[in-house]
């Protein structure tokens, strides 16, 4: 089996790859809005994951607001400021940068994580009955568990990760750094990473159009994008947590019970008495 693998050491990198050169005549620019999160085409893609997109951040603050309060029961924990569209002061920096979410808002978080890294791997591969919806509801849901860990003090290093195969004899791997857990995060620009269906979608079938070897974007435009299978780095990477790819009819507690799936991991990790 013949592997071919394209690595990014960030997102900004897969996303400036990914619009180079495009395959405009093939589905990461004529796939269907529906399909692809409402993004119309390529540029249109590139465009929202570089001026960045919010339309989820309410849905995601309503989340942590719950999750907050249930461990917040069973930690010793302070108030800690972060960005939201809604707070009880303004920062003045992002309302003048044109930010929706340029209110502070406080959290009380957990004390008792601080120093710790937790290292994550997201398999971000769906087949193509999986509907955009069930995709930006998991999305929305693991960078609610990644901003929790943040806010418990725990560094994070995310990885992304999806893998087809592609005809009878090959496979084909797109590998992104998301986070790098020496840099600061940025839980808006992130979440377009994890929560878009545009990132599968638009941004990494263009990575995949653009390999050549073996008659490899021959193959992607005949055959589709391959098929999704199980993320192979994960055991090389050392992950803590494995984020494994949403499935068709599945029994999807990160979707139907997000809050449970969230507690769940977290308690999975040893962060919980």
């Amino acid at each position: 089996m013949k592997k071919v693998i394209d690595k990014f050491n960030s997102f900004s990198e897969l996303l400036a790859y990914a619009n180079t050169d495009a395959h405009l005549d093939h589905q990461s620019n004529t796939g269907s809005s529906t399909f692809c999160g409402g993004t119309s085409n390529l540029a249109e893609a590139v465009k929202l994951a570089t001026d960045g997109w919010h339309d989820e951040r309410n849905a995601l603050d309503k989340m942590l607001k719950v999750l907050q309060d249930q461990i917040g029961e069973r930690f010793q924990t302070v108030k800690r400021s972060y960005n939201s569209v809604h707070g009880s002061r303004v920062d003045m920096g992002r309302f003048l940068g044109g930010r929706p979410d340029h209110m502070v808002a406080y959290r009380k978080v957990a004390t008792t994580s601080q120093g710790k890294i937790c290292r994550l791997i997201l398999d971000y591969g769906a087949n193509g009955s999986t509907s955009a919806s069930d995709m930006l509801k998991r999305g929305v849901t693991i960078t609610a568990l990644v901003d929790l860990l943040a806010t418990m003090g725990i560094s994070i290093e995310l990885w992304g990760e999806t893998t087809v195969k592609v005809g009878s004899d090959q496979t084909h791997t797109t590998l992104v750094q998301m986070h790098d857990p020496r840099e600061p995060l940025d839980i808006d620009s992130l979440m377009y990473a994890i929560a878009h269906p545009a990132m599968l979608r638009r941004l990494t079938f263009s990575v995949r159009e653009k390999w050549s070897g073996n008659g490899g974007a021959t193959k992607m435009s005949s055959n589709g994008h391959g098929t999704s299978i199980p993320i192979t780095f994960a055991e090389e990477l050392q992950c803590d947590v494995v984020l494994n790819r949403i499935e068709h009819g599945g029994n999807n507690d990160i979707i139907s019970k997000p809050v449970e799936w969230i507690m769940q991991t977290i308690q999975g990790l040893g962060l919980l008495d």
